[in-house]
């Protein structure tokens, strides 16, 4: 993410000169904090899945005719009139320009990493069952009736802390 982080604040210097280096922060971290909570809510099944992920192919199947930040800030205005959350309120990083191939490169990043993480631990969980709690009130893998396996919520928010955020 720290890449990405870096990617973001030179794209968005780049395309915006005046702006001062604590708006450049704040700008970068709150559209990477609103991809990852877009993605956590996606996955609790809070939002509509691959939200995000529609984003891109949609603004690809449209000729990238609008900056796909246009199709994000209606996406961010939705999940805040849905959630009502800080993080989604009007912020600064819905008028400045950013790169949409760039944008579209970190949500791409960010919906594989996480899912190669999470299949990741669940193979390791399967392989390895005493590690996976089972046995506990509340396990890290869970076995669905169909039989399918997941993670809990609690593994997958320990997974995110420690790989996504660094």
């Amino acid at each position: 993410m720290t890449g990405w982080r870096e990617e973001l604040a030179k794209d968005l210097y780049k395309r915006n000169q005046d702006i001062n280096v604590r708006m450049l922060n704040e700008v970068v971290q709150r559209i990477l904090d609103r991809f990852v909570f877009i993605r956590i809510a996606e996955d609790r099944k809070v939002i509509e899945p691959k939200s995000l992920l529609e984003l891109v192919e949609l603004w690809k199947s449209e000729g990238k005719r609008r900056p796909l930040l246009y199709h994000l800030n209606i996406l961010f205005r939705q999940v805040n009139g849905d959630l009502n959350g800080e993080i989604f309120k009007h912020h600064a990083c819905e008028t400045y320009e950013f790169e949409s191939n760039l944008l579209a490169k970190i949500i791409e990043f960010l919906l594989g990493a996480y899912q190669k993480l999470i299949d990741y631990h669940i193979k390791h969980y399967i392989e390895h069952p005493a590690e996976a709690g089972r046995s506990t009130l509340f396990p890290d893998l869970i076995i669905d009736p169909d039989g399918s396996h997941r993670l809990s919520i609690t593994k997958k928010a320990e997974i995110l802390q420690n790989n996504i955020f660094g």
